[in-house]
This record gives C-alpha cells, sequence and structure tokens, in this order.
C-alpha cells in the first residue's frame, strides 16, 4: 500500500473499523460524535490503547484505537497487516517496529 491509496482510504472517514482479516467498516458513535469509552473498548474487544498518526500531507491528526493487551499470548489475535501499514506510514517512525494485532479503530480529529 502506497502513502497515497492509505491516505485515500482514512481521509474521506474519520471513523472506520479495520479488523484484522481486512475487513473495513464505519463504525460510528451511539451520539453521533464521541465515543464512550465502552465503544472503544467494544470495537477493539478490550482495554484500549492509541496510536497516534499525523497525515503530514493534509495536516491531519488521527488516533488509531487498538486492544492494550492485544500481543500477550493468551490473546491470541491476528496480526492486522492494514492497520499496522498506517502505522508504519503515519507514525512519525514511532511505530516502525511494531505490529499492529486485532481490530482497530481510526478515529478523526475530535471524536475520542
Amino acid at each position: 500500500m502506497t502513502t497515497d491509496q492509505a491516505g485515500a482510504l482514512i481521509e474521506p472517514r474519520d471513523m472506520l473499523l479495520i479488523t484484522a482479516g481486512g475487513e473495513i467498516s464505519d463504525y460510528k458513535p451511539a451520539s453521533g460524535k464521541k465515543y464512550t469509552l465502552e465503544e472503544l473498548r467494544f470495537a477493539v474487544d478490550g482495554y484500549i490503547e492509541l496510536v497516534h498518526l499525523w497525515n503530514n500531507l493534509k495536516g491531519k491528526r488521527f488516533e488509531m484505537v487498538v486492544n492494550e493487551e492485544g500481543k500477550l499470548p493468551h490473546k491470541n489475535l491476528k496480526v492486522n497487516v492494514l492497520a499496522t501499514r498506517l502505522a508504519h506510514l503515519y507514525g512519525g517512525g514511532r511505530y516502525d517496529r511494531d505490529v499492529i494485532v486485532g481490530s482497530a479503530l481510526v478515529v478523526g480529529p475530535g471524536r475520542l
């Protein structure tokens, strides 16, 4: 995936769920504006951790919500290739040696 392809994926929508199987779907908060902690935990099936993303081309900041305990052996979550690629492209080098596992929720500005 190129930077342009990744940008095209997240720019038009600022609330999308990416599963480890590569499925992408809109995931809107019940309030229509901001997510509750329960909604975030449900989306990633556990405690949450934030992965900070920045699109320098568009000057936009995004957050990727992931399962904080996802890499623990008993969780047995699969690598999320698409979410990992987004973290590598937009993580400013912080996540270059890391992988995202399980479902990931990409959230635009002002949604948390």
